[in-house]
């Protein structure tokens, strides 16, 4: 549920203490919406000024694994992660298909 929204509205001690005086000017007396993502709340983490500027949410849990990259242009598609902690079966390919680069170094 991607555009599922959670409203909240702290004081500005409690922003101090969650993370810092500059953010306490930006959020005391305002309301901060969230979004979740997959079920899970989410914390949104913005980067402008580069250029691919986007969004990445991260779970806002004991895990803060990062959930989902959505780019400003969303014309570029989003990138979704899942799975956390499962396990993975990992095999090397077949050695004919291998090409290793430090055999082409010498």
């Amino acid at each position: 549920m991607l555009d599922q929204a959670v409203y909240f509205k702290r004081d500005r001690d409690f922003w101090v203490d969650a993370a810092n005086a500059e953010a306490a000017e930006l959020f005391t007396g305002k309301w901060v919406k969230g979004r979740t993502v997959d079920s899970q709340e989410t914390v949104g983490l913005r980067e402008k000024g580069t250029e691919d500027p986007g969004t990445l949410y991260v779970a806002q849990s004991d895990k803060p694994y990062p959930l989902l990259v959505v780019p400003d242009d969303e014309a570029e598609g989003q990138a979704a992660f899942s799975e956390w902690d499962e396990a993975v079966d990992v095999t090397a390919p077949p050695e004919d298909q291998v090409v290793d680069i430090d055999e082409l170094r010498q």
